[in-house]
């Protein structure tokens, strides 16, 4: 299943390199056919960045509770910290503001 195989490249890329480009040049496939390949299979790139731009921001915050949104959006591959600051409600609920008010808001932190 090729989104395994997309969720596994973007594992591995440092952040400034999460993109497309990159994920299908480490396929061995050109981005086009990594899109209809994904679209098979009912997923899309978006979503998958999303998830390991998540991820990886859960990972930061549970060992630092105090990440900036500068520090958060490089983390992630954001070229600048008001993308993190959308981001982090979309993801967890709440804004980063009131998750470093009161951590607990945040399931797994």
């Amino acid at each position: 299943m090729i989104a395994n195989k997309v969720k596994d490249v973007l594992a591995t890329l440092p952040p400034e390199q999460l993109c497309g480009g990159n994920v299908s040049s480490a396929l061995g496939i050109s981005q086009s056919n990594m899109v209809k390949l994904l679209r098979k299979d009912g997923e899309t790139f978006a979503r998958l960045l999303e998830d390991e731009r998540k991820a990886r921001c859960l990972r930061l915050i549970q060992i630092n509770k105090n990440s900036t949104a500068a520090l958060i959006a490089k983390h992630v591959g954001y070229r600048n910290r008001n993308n993190a600051s959308l981001a982090f409600p979309r993801w967890f609920g709440v804004s980063l503001h009131d998750f470093k008010a009161d951590p607990s808001l945040v399931i797994g932190v």
